[in-house]
């Protein structure tokens, strides 16, 4: 599952990602992009990982990483 939310995720457009996921949440570290991640980034990122973990928003957890 971790390889394929960091695939899903680079292949939206954004740069570099890793994700951590156990048993009652996940976290997810995104290359920033040029303008830094919106709201909507978020929720791309987000639904990403809710979909492939069945896990609720609040326990998701985006970290942006500078590039």
């Amino acid at each position: 599952s971790e390889a394929k939310v960091e695939n899903l995720v680079t292949a939206k457009g954004y740069g570099d990602c890793v994700c951590f996921i156990n048993d009652n949440s996940a976290s997810v570290v995104v290359s920033s992009t040029s303008d830094g991640l919106n709201e909507t980034d978020i929720a791309k990122i987000a639904e990403i990982v809710m979909e492939e973990t069945s896990l609720a928003f609040n326990k998701i957890t985006i970290i942006e990483a500078e590039p």
